[in-house]
């Protein structure tokens, strides 16, 4: 996925993983979202409403996040979905020698 979006010229940023996710709603407010498993078309987490000093660690904690981010400019080809199927082709049981052909156009010299 990083390679296609690399070729489309958009910036990408490698950082360290985190678990948990938070939302700051404003300056005072945020939701944390701790890690669930993924369920189509709903999202759980604990809103914290009027808690104007934790809702600032987590934007200071996300900007050190953004500013300790390298940027990724080389394209690791290896991990392409398309590289890989090329590496082990699936096998369709289909004659593919060109032995036959050669011999079914064989040229007669011309003297």
């Amino acid at each position: 996925m990083a390679n296609g979006l690399l070729a489309q010229g958009i910036e990408i940023y490698n950082g360290p993983g985190i678990k948990d996710h938070y939302l700051v709603v404003d300056s005072k407010s945020y939701i944390h979202s701790k890690p669930h498993p993924p369920t189509l078309g709903s999202r759980e987490g604990e809103l914290h409403l009027n808690e104007p000093t934790a809702a600032g660690r987590i934007v200071q904690r996300f900007q050190k996040l953004v500013k300790d981010a390298k940027p990724v400019t080389k394209t690791d080809w290896t991990k392409d979905p398309l590289w890989k199927a090329l590496q082990r082709p699936f096998d369709w049981r289909v004659e593919h020698s060109l032995v036959p052909i050669r011999r079914g156009f064989q040229l007669n010299p011309v003297h």
